[in-house]
Order: C-alpha cells, then sequence, then structure tokens
C-alpha cells in the first residue's frame, strides 16, 4: 500500500523524495483467475465441438499412442484432463509475467507461442493419418484460446 508521499508507477514506486523503488508496481490482480476461468471454458467447450464433429458425427477413430504402447481412443476425459491441466499451467505463468515481466504482453506471447509450437509436435509422434490432424487442430484451438485469453493487460501510466 502507498502513502500519500508516494506515487505508484508500472515499474515501481516512486516516495516523495523523488527516489524510485524496484519493486513492481502493477500486480496481477482476481481478474487473471476470472479470465482463465472463462479461457479455460472457452477452450474446453470449442475442442469438446471439434471433438463431437471430428468423432461422433464425423466418425473418425480418434486414436493416439504414447511410447509405443498400443493406440488408445481419444475421448471426451481425456480433452478435459488435457485441457484443465494445460489452463492451470498457462494461468500460473501468465499471472507470473504479469507480475515480474517488464514488457508482459511481449514476454507472454514469446512464451505461449513456443510453448504452443512445441505442443504441435506431439500428435505426429502420437498420432497418425487424419487422428494426427485433428488433434494437432485440437492443440491449436486450446493454444490459441488460452493465448489470447490470458493475455495480459495493457499497462496504463497512472496520473500525478
Amino acid at each position: 500500500m502507498t502513502t500519500s508521499h508516494e506515487t505508484t508507477r508500472p515499474f515501481g514506486t516512486v516516495a516523495g523524495d523523488g527516489q524510485i523503488t524496484d519493486s513492481p508496481a502493477v500486480r496481477p490482480s482476481r481478474s487473471i483467475w476470472l479470465r482463465a476461468a472463462l479461457s479455460t471454458a472457452a477452450a474446453l467447450a470449442a475442442t469438446l465441438i471439434a471433438w463431437v464433429l471430428a468423432v461422433p458425427v464425423g466418425g473418425l477413430e480418434l486414436v493416439a499412442s504414447t511410447g509405443g504402447v498400443q493406440p488408445t481412443p481419444v475421448g471426451p476425459a481425456q480433452i478435459v484432463i488435457a485441457v484443465l491441466l494445460g489452463s492451470v499451467c498457462a494461468a500460473v505463468v501468465s499471472a507470473l509475467v504479469a507480475r515480474f515481466a517488464k514488457h508482459a504482453r511481449g514476454v507472454w506471447l514469446g512464451i505461449s507461442i513456443a510453448v504452443g509450437v512445441l505442443s504441435l509436435m506431439g500428435p505426429p509422434l502420437s498420432a497418425s493419418g487424419t487422428s494426427m490432424l485433428v488433434l494437432m487442430l485440437l492443440h491449436v484451438i486450446v493454444g490459441g484460446t488460452l493465448i489470447i485469453g490470458l493475455l495480459p493487460p495493457r499497462i496504463r501510466p497512472e496520473r500525478a
């Protein structure tokens, strides 16, 4: 909390004597968790709709294997678990970036796009043919939704 002789700035606090402290003045608020919840819900809905269109409606047998194990079907339970785990990790990273990074939006975009590209390496390693393409689409849907939904807000300089 600042006293009446301090002014909060985006990258520190200016005390009454003009000295700047190094503590970031912009802290992630509860809104990050609200944005995380909404982004997770949107990612889940969009991914499950895509799965329904591909599997029950389209007749695709969506399967994936890990570590040379026999391919297993990818159903709604696996999708929900994967989206929830990814969303929690993404929300924590977004909150940390918003709290500590000087250029939070750029840092978030760099990290999240890099992780998204790396996640696209999974489907070609675990599936083939149409299953691989659908799994890649599901990754893009979740990644795109979380990248946009968890983008840290712009910092507006406070007026003195």
